[in-house]
């Protein structure tokens, strides 16, 4: 009799051991499947579009900056971000980059023109920036005062050339004469995105112009 009651015992003691080792398996096995599922189904196109659907914001440029709230600079703007200027607010885009420069978008106009928007091509040299290309940039500028002043929060201009060196040193010259920037932030903007002092013919050219202005 008691061997009897020691078997069922020890029965029951088994049964309720396996049933906590099962419940204990049952989140493991049902991770495991979904692993396994979501491997099964993986579509490595579809995370790559993901990813790359994160990066055609205007701000994903390359060097881009927010100099003022509604003024802003880069360098080279790709297709996918070109393609959203009007989405994200852009009025108009002010491109100082050569046409046959080899980091030049060619279809660039066209995509801009496409969404109704202004588009000025100013083709400063980089090795030679002229006070001619610095007035027609002033002067191209001058049209949007609403965007320059944030007087029209709906208005927003871009200026870029390759890797916003050209653009940030005109913006910041036309900041310190239309804008009343000081030195201090000429400098601060331009060394934000790189070290004009490096380039002895471009820091000449912003030193010469500053001179010029404050006359």
């Amino acid at each position: 009799m008691l061997n009897t009651i020691h078997k069922k015992s020890g029965r029951f003691r088994l049964t309720v051991q396996s049933r906590m080792r099962m419940r204990n398996l049952t989140p493991t096995i049902v991770n495991l499947v979904l692993v396994i599922a979501a491997t099964f189904f993986y579509d490595p196109s579809i995370a790559s579009e993901q990813a790359d659907s994160t990066k055609d914001r205007v701000e994903d440029a390359y060097n881009f900056r927010r100099p003022t709230s509604q003024v802003h600079t880069s360098g080279v703007i790709n297709e996918a971000q070109l393609a959203n200027l009007k989405a994200e607010g852009y009025i108009a885009v002010i491109n100082l980059l050569p046409k046959k420069n080899d980091n030049a978008i060619p279809s660039e106009k066209k995509i801009v023109k496409e969404q109704g928007l202004d588009y000025h091509n100013i083709q400063v040299d980089w090795e030679k920036p002229t006070l001619k290309d610095y007035a027609k940039f002033a002067k191209i500028m001058d049209r949007y005062h609403k965007a320059i002043t944030g007087r029209d929060p709906t208005q927003k201009v871009i200026v870029h050339c390759a890797a916003n060196f050209r653009a940030s040193a005109f913006l910041s010259l036309y900041a310190y004469k239309n804008l009343r920037w000081s030195e201090g932030q000429v400098t601060e903007s331009i060394n934000a995105v790189w070290n004009i002092t490096d380039y002895p013919t471009w820091n000449t050219f912003v030193e010469n112009k500053m001179n010029e202005a404050a006359l």
